[in-house]
C-alpha cells in the first residue's frame, strides 16, 4: 500500500514517507520576530547615548568624595545656634549655621544668646533695598554705589560719576568739582590740587599753588613745594626775587632779610653782616663781626 500526496510539499523532507511512519517529520521553529524593529533602532541608539551622557555630566559636577575621618559623625556635632546680630539661620539641629540667601536679612538682638532661627526666620528685603546673602538689616543702596536687586550685587560707582539712592549723576567737568570712583556725592577740588575732567586730582607741581581747581604762579617773596595750597612767606634771612620760586635764597654777607622779603636789603654806614641775616640790628661795623670760628685741619 502506498500513501498518496494530497497537496504539494514546498520541501522535499515536508512530503510523507513511502513507507508508514508512526508521527510526521517535525518541521524547524520559524526565527523569531525583532524586538526593536530594524527603522526604530538609530533613534534608540542616539537615546541611550544621552542618557549616558547626561549620567556622566552629573557625576562630573556632583563628585562623591569619602567622608572626612577627621570630622565627626552628623550625631556628634555640636548643636547650632546663632550670635547676634543674625545673618545666619541652623538648616539643621546640628552642624554648622548658614548665611541668609540674597534677598533676605535677619536681626537678632543682644538678648539673643544661643538662637536657633530656621530659614524661614530671614525677612525678604524691602522693596528697593540691598539686602546681600548674610545681611543683619534692611538697607537701602549705599552711597557711592549702583545695586543690582534683582541679584543683590553691587558695583562701584565709576569715575566722573557720583551715585545717591541708586541713581547715578554725571559730575560737572569744569575742573573745580571731583567725584573719584565710589563717590556718593560731587565734592570741591581740594586744595593743593587740580582736577582736570572731575575724575582724578593731580598734586599741583612746585612753583605754583592750587586753591578751588585753579593754578596760579607763586609770587616774590614767597615759594611754593610741590601740592600748595596757598604761596609760603620766605622765611628770615631769605627772599625770593622771582616768581614761581620753588625754594628761597640765602640773603648774601653785608645784607639782611625780613620775612617774605623780596629783595635783599643792603647794610649802611659801612657796616657789614654774615650771610643769612635776619633783621637790620645784624648790619655791625667790622670790628664788631662775629664769625664762626673755623676748625684746623692737620
Amino acid at each position: 500500500m502506498e500513501y498518496t500526496v494530497q497537496q504539494p510539499y514546498p520541501y522535499p523532507y515536508q512530503q510523507p514517507a513511502p513507507y508508514p511512519y508512526p508521527y510526521p517529520p517535525q518541521l524547524p521553529p520559524p526565527p523569531p520576530a525583532p524586538l526593536i524593529p530594524p527603522e526604530y533602532r538609530p533613534w534608540l541608539m542616539g537615546a541611550g547615548l544621552l542618557v549616558v551622557l547626561g549620567v556622566a555630566y552629573y557625576i562630573y559636577k556632583n563628585p562623591r568624595t569619602p567622608p572626612d575621618p577627621t570630622e565627626p559623625p552628623p550625631e556628634k556635632l555640636p548643636k547650632c545656634s546663632v550670635d547676634p546680630p543674625g545673618g545666619k539661620y541652623c538648616p539643621e539641629a546640628r552642624g554648622p549655621s548658614e548665611y541668609c540667601p540674597d534677598g533676605t536679612f535677619l536681626y537678632l538682638s543682644e538678648n539673643s544668646l544661643f538662637a536657633k532661627p530656621t530659614k524661614n526666620d530671614c525677612k525678604p528685603c524691602g522693596q528697593g533695598n540691598f539686602c546681600p546673602s548674610g545681611s543683619t538689616e534692611d538697607l537701602p543702596c549705599p552711597d557711592g554705589y549702583m545695586c543690582n536687586m534683582k541679584e543683590m550685587t553691587k558695583s562701584k560707582c565709576p569715575a566722573g560719576s557720583y551715585c545717591a539712592n541708586n541713581t547715578k549723576t554725571k559730575c560737572p567737568s569744569d575742573g573745580h568739582t571731583l567725584c573719584e570712583a565710589g563717590s556718593g556725592a560731587a565734592v570741591n577740588c581740594p586744595d593743593g590740587y587740580l582736577c582736570p575732567g572731575s575724575t582724578e586730582k593731580i598734586k599741583c607741581t612746585s612753583g605754583i599753588f592750587c586753591a578751588a581747581g585753579t593754578k596760579a604762579f607763586c609770587p616774590i617773596g614767597s615759594y611754593c613745594p610741590a601740592a600748595s595750597s596757598a604761596p609760603v612767606p620766605c622765611a628770615p634771612g631769605f627772599f625770593s626775587d622771582t616768581a614761581g620760586a620753588s625754594t628761597c635764597k640765602q640773603c648774601p654777607v653785608n645784607t639782611y632779610c625780613t620775612g617774605g622779603s623780596s629783595v635783599p636789603t643792603k647794610c649802611r654806614g659801612g657796616k657789614q653782616s654774615p650771610a643769612g641775616s635776619e633783621a637790620a640790628d645784624a648790619c655791625v661795623l667790622p670790628s664788631f663781626i662775629r664769625t664762626k670760628p673755623t676748625k684746623l685741619v692737620k
